[in-house]
């Protein structure tokens, strides 16, 4: 079981937050290519679709983009370090990841090796059995 420390990224005017997993049930992060990766840009706009359904389950969602840009259009931050991705990734270097109100790593989907990123509908669906679960 792994428990995460919050993470702190930078938005699109250079200001740093940090995602507190204390306050969603769940939380998804997305771990993106650059904002150069054409098929990066479609995905996060597939899960920006969906942000509105994990909402009702207490679910926040965060597109998280590798290097030092954000692309246009998106609702996306970026963490400067990538260590956070290497650490539930596992190495890859994009995936989906949900974590629970207590920072442990719930289920992890990487998309290197051909893989591919799984469907945004399959995320909300794990989404919403992790928020439903009882909390014991």
């Amino acid at each position: 079981m792994q428990r995460l420390q919050p993470l702190s990224v930078k938005t699109r005017d250079e200001t740093t937050i940090v995602i507190d997993w204390r306050a969603h049930e769940v939380t998804v992060l997305v771990f993106l290519h650059d904002a150069h990766c054409f098929a990066c840009q479609q995905l996060s706009c597939r899960y920006e679709q969906m942000r509105s359904e994990l909402a009702v389950w207490d679910a926040a969602l965060w597109l998280v983009w590798r290097g030092d840009r954000i692309p246009e259009g998106s609702n996306g931050v970026r963490e400067e370090s990538a260590r956070l991705r290497r650490i539930c990734l596992e190495g890859d270097a994009a995936g989906v990841v949900l974590v629970d109100r207590h920072g442990i790593v719930v289920r992890r989907w990487g998309a290197s090796g051909g893989k591919g990123f799984t469907s945004p509908e399959e995320v909300v669906a794990a989404g919403q059995l992790l928020a439903a679960a009882c909390p014991e």
